[in-house]
């Protein structure tokens, strides 16, 4: 009853994010607000909940373009690593959160209740761990360096990437559909997908408009099984609809309705890459698998994934003279279930396999008042509210157990509720004197955590007594004050510098029963994570605004930086990640961005970052060896991106183009663990892509593009599996070969 009565006595979603201190909804539809790649000086974001030049923005930002994404091929979350130097993923799916770190900070795959360090934002709309996967329609991607809590509230203590779909024209009927198509074998393709996606829009009335859009998918050949001879085969499928409309000229109403769905037969999952123990090198033997680095073959039982995600959400802003009153309203549920075979081998003595289904569910409500930020001084004030509900389950009934060679069948059934609610009330103010600009902001929070859960040995089949149900039932409260001050200096429009500093703040966690060495850990709080963070940089223009560069420096210290061991289980063989802090953590460098157009046929987008963030003194990996001095895991120390395209007339009405795309990151940590270097670090990797066709008219094209074309092994990330290293590999870690078409109307 909750959610309905809500939605219907205040409102809901719009291109301005929730926290917003400025316009109702952007009254131009999103592709016009932002020129693809066109003049840099007219990019138009709302990173601080307003509507603004990006080069006014006093903190780092990186902006991907719609045009950018479909240019690039990126149609995954995880595809963004691509555009931007600051931005890497490096959790395996099933965990919590969206498994981004910015600055070398995230979270990794931890409990299934974990919320993450980078959130992430939908048109308004904080997603939690609704773990989005698909970009279809859109209008930008925003890509925020360092904590965001005064306006973005919730756990986003290491940054947030903001994306903005296309937004309902009622100006004209129109729309686009992109169709990629790639099969395995084709011109050297190491994987076979066929995606279509696009969006209509559709005009109600000379003030509204609504704009649906889908997507759908097929993707083969990552992984190989060599017990099914089979690959691993996605499929996948969604659809958004959203309404925008503006009452007599004051109230703006946008709502939006959303679903997607996934479903993969022997989902990839980590592969060896080191044969350390005899049974590991006659297992593989038998199979026909050869185990080295870059192995995508295993030998198991065939395992599936499944997924659902969908929402709806709305937004209203009513103009009240000076001042804008929003509410933003949203429910988002996902459910997901998971086999894996652990062991990869389906003839072991031994056969382990792994299964959960996970239904999660969350609700959010925003109020804010704030007044006209054309003004000298101008103010935000709000409340939110987050409640959100996380309900485990795994063992035997989901597919997990232990298969004994005597034929007895085992299992550990743990069943675990999450409930965490989060009360928070939040201000801004902002004063503008000339060229200079100061602003604070602050965001008073209430978080309160529950866990209940269950673990248990039982037997399947055979005759072994099940074990002593363990339970538990606790809970962690806490209150924090986050805040941001600042200052920025624009003498000129192309050239602007600023300071920051701000203190964030992530939820605590509650991690699930575990039994190590035979002790039950039945209450494990995982402290709040809290940073400090101190930037400087310069923003500035040139070739009359089409060109951008801009370069910052950063320091950050997280206390308590929230991560994840290794453990070997006392009831379980399957390897478990136990959730824990580490003291302290610094993260400190510099990076740069340039974007615009360089003369009249050249796009150009490239990032850099040079990132030091090392673990501290007194951290140990799960054979109690130091990390001290090393780089943290999903870090590299130099990261680059470059993506750029060249276009040429070749007739009056057929336009020539040619892109390509690199990606540089230098020797990577892929686990916490310092068990032989050789493989739990990545080596320094250079990946590169490109792509070549025509457009006409500026309404359809036609291209020929390749991925990764040097079919570099990029890994994920790595675990130690039965005394072996194994790897994650997907589908940025083979070379894609394919056509791509489009058509606007």
């Amino acid at each position: 009853m909750r959610f309905p009565l809500l939605a219907a006595l205040l409102g809901s979603t719009c291109i301005v994010p929730a926290h917003a201190q400025d316009v109702a909804a952007d009254p131009q539809p999103a592709a016009a607000v932002q020129p693809a790649d066109a003049s840099s000086d007219e990019i138009v974001v709302t990173a601080q909940r307003r509507s603004e030049r990006v080069q006014d923005v006093p903190i780092a930002i990186s902006v991907v373009s719609g045009d950018q994404l479909q240019r690039q091929q990126v149609t995954q979350l995880t595809d963004l690593s691509r555009t931007t130097a600051a931005l890497q993923f490096g959790a395996v799916s099933g965990g919590g959160g969206s498994g981004a770190f910015v600055r070398g900070i995230g979270t990794a795959a931890l409990s299934r209740s974990a919320e993450s360090a980078v959130g992430i934002v939908v048109d308004g709309v904080v997603q939690g761990n609704t773990n989005i996967s698909n970009l279809f329609d859109i209008a930008r991607v925003e890509v925020l360096r360092g904590p965001q809590g005064t306006l973005f509230g919730q756990s986003v203590s290491a940054g947030v990437i903001n994306i903005s779909t296309l937004a309902p024209d009622p100006s004209a009927v129109s729309g686009r559909i992109i169709f990629e198509a790639s099969g395995d074998g084709f011109a050297g393709s190491e994987l076979g997908r066929q995606i279509v996606r696009g969006g209509v829009n559709v005009p109600v009335s000379s003030t509204s408009a609504v704009r649906f859009s889908a997507f759908g998918g097929r993707t083969t050949g990552t992984n190989r099984n060599l017990f099914t001879g089979r690959t691993d085969e996605l499929t996948e499928a969604g659809w958004r609809a959203r309404y925008l409309g503006t009452f007599a000229d004051r109230v703006t109403v946008n709502l939006i309705a959303d679903y997607s769905y996934n479903s993969t037969q022997d989902p990839p999952f980590f592969n060896y890459v080191q044969a350390a123990t005899p049974a590991t090198i006659a297992l593989a033997g038998s199979c026909g698998i050869t185990i080295q680095r870059g192995n995508l073959d295993s030998c198991g039982r065939p395992g599936r994934a499944s997924g659902r995600a969908y929402g709806l959400s709305g937004q209203v802003d009513v103009e009240l003279g000076d001042l804008t009153l929003t509410s933003i309203t949203a429910r988002r549920i996902q459910n997901l279930y998971t086999s894996t075979d652990i062991d990869r081998f389906y003839n072991s003595a031994v056969n382990i396999s792994s299964g959960a289904a996970t239904d999660y569910g969350q609700f959010t409500q925003e109020i804010r008042l704030s007044s006209d930020p054309s003004r000298p001084l101008s103010v935000v004030l709000g409340g939110f509210y987050y409640d959100a509900d996380t309900d485990v389950e795994q063992g035997p009934p989901q597919g997990g157990q232990v298969a004994l060679p005597n034929g007895f069948i085992i299992g550990t059934l743990e069943r675990s509720t999450t409930q965490s609610r989060n009360y928070s009330g939040f201000g801004e103010a902002r004063y503008r004197n000339g060229p200079v600009t100061v602003f604070g902001g602050v965001r008073l929070q209430r978080s309160e955590l529950n866990h209940v859960g269950l673990r248990q040995s039982v037997a399947v089949r055979g005759p072994i007594p099940n074990g002593t149900a363990l339970t538990t039932d606790y809970g962690y409260d806490d209150t924090d004050l986050s805040w941001r001050v600042g200052g920025q200096l624009a003498p000129t429009r192309q050239f602007m510098v600023y300071g920051t500093v701000a203190r964030g703040y992530k939820n605590a966690q509650l991690a699930p029963i575990a039994v190590v060495n035979n002790v039950p850990l039945l209450r494990n709080v995982v402290l709040p994570e809290k940073p400090m963070a101190y930037e400087v940089g310069i923003k500035s223009s040139l070739f009359d605004g089409r060109l951008s560069f801009n370069i910052d420096g950063f320091y950050q210290k997280v206390r308590n930086l929230q991560t994840q061991t290794t453990v070997t289980l006392s009831d379980n063989p399957v390897p478990a990640l136990l959730p824990t802090n580490v003291s302290e953590v610094v993260s400190k460098g510099i990076e740069a961005d340039a974007f615009g157009r360089i003369g009249r046929h050249l796009t150009l987008n490239a990032s850099a970052i040079y990132n030091v963030a090392k673990y501290p003194i007194d951290y140990r990996d799960r054979d109690n060896v130091s990390l001290i001095g090393q780089q943290l895991a999903f870090a590299p120390r130099f990261t680059a991106t470059l993506s750029g395209e060249y276009t040429t007339p070749v007739s009056n009405n057929v336009e020539g183009f040619l892109s390509l795309d690199g990606r540089y990151k230098s020797a990577t940590r892929l686990t916490d663990e310092v068990r032989d270097p050789t493989y739990s670090v990545d080596e320094a990797r250079f990946i590169f892509g490109g792509r070549v066709g025509a457009r006409v008219n500026d309404q359809w094209s036609v291209a020929l593009f390749a991925n990764n074309i040097g079919a570099s092994r990029l890994p994920a990330a790595a675990t130690r599996l039965l005394g072996n290293f194994a790897y994650a590999y997907n589908i940025q870690s083979v070379r894609q070969v394919g056509l791509q078409t489009s058509l606007q109307f």
